[in-house]
């Protein structure tokens, strides 16, 4: 009547000493011997599993159960342990990992709630990608700084990076959604020399020369700091950069 449940744990005592886990637990092992009455008595009770596997398996899931109503989602943390000691990270890590061997009543009960996946590596990725497309989308870039936390706690520069890095291991289908977004580059340091480029073009479309003072900012982009950069490591610089920076209006190559 407490609890809603028959979910008693084997060393569960009552406040006045009772053993009621050991109680019930010699229940089960009577069942055969034990008179019609007190079994339909026992089975009257809301959550009543004859089967001790099948009790364990209940009580673990009114504890996900809990989860959700406190947390208004199943996506449990691999490490999370609740109040009282209980491992219900471990415990929803291991009902994955037993997706295909599981009953199907099972299954459906885990599929109805709130936030519940199977692939749980996947369903990361596509947290960290709903992140970077609303960045994307407000920025129009993924020049995201490497330390940079969303407002909800996400490190997406940390996810950002790790993409880079991964980006052969990726999924072709990963990949090409990465594409899509605007200013995406994979490798960061071509991705910082077209921000530069793309401000020094805005400068030359409005000035109609390549003469940025060395302190100018555009839109808080040291816009002049970086054309010295590209005129000091002229020598150093990639031949299709430098195509790209002599055909802008009143561009000259450095002495």
């Amino acid at each position: 009547e407490r609890e809603g449940n028959c979910n008693v744990p084997r060393k569960y005592r009552t406040d006045d000493g009772y053993l009621l886990g050991s109680w019930l637990g010699n229940q089960r092992l009577r069942k055969e011997d034990m008179p019609t009455d007190r079994r339909e008595r026992l089975e009257a009770l809301p959550g009543w599993q004859w089967n001790e596997k099948d009790a364990a398996w209940e009580s673990w899931y009114h504890l996900l159960c809990e989860f959700l109503k406190q947390h208004g989602h199943s996506f449990v943390p691999a490490k999370y342990v609740t109040e009282d000691g209980q491992k219900l990270g471990n415990w929803v890590a291991s009902q994955r990992a037993l997706e295909n061997e599981m009953s199907q009543d099972r299954r459906l009960k885990l599929e109805g709630l709130s936030g519940w996946v199977w692939d749980v590596i996947s369903e990361f990725w596509k947290q960290g990608f709903r992140q970077l497309k609303a960045y994307s989308d407000r920025e129009g870039n993924c020049l995201v700084p490497a330390n940079f936390v969303t407002e909800d706690g996400y490190r997406l520069g940390t996810s950002v990076q790790s993409q880079r890095y991964q980006r052969e291991k990726l999924p072709p289908n990963q990949k090409e959604r990465l594409e899509t977004l605007a200013g995406w580059f994979w490798d960061v340091i071509a991705e910082k020399w077209e921000t530069g480029f793309r401000h020094l073009c805005e400068f030359v479309e409005s000035e109609g020369h390549c003469k940025v003072p060395k302190k100018h900012l555009a839109s808080g982009y040291r816009v002049g700091q970086w054309l010295q950069v590209q005129r000091s490591t002229w020598s150093s610089l990639a031949p299709d950069r430098k195509d790209r920076l002599r055909e802008l209006a009143g561009w000259s190559d450095p002495a």
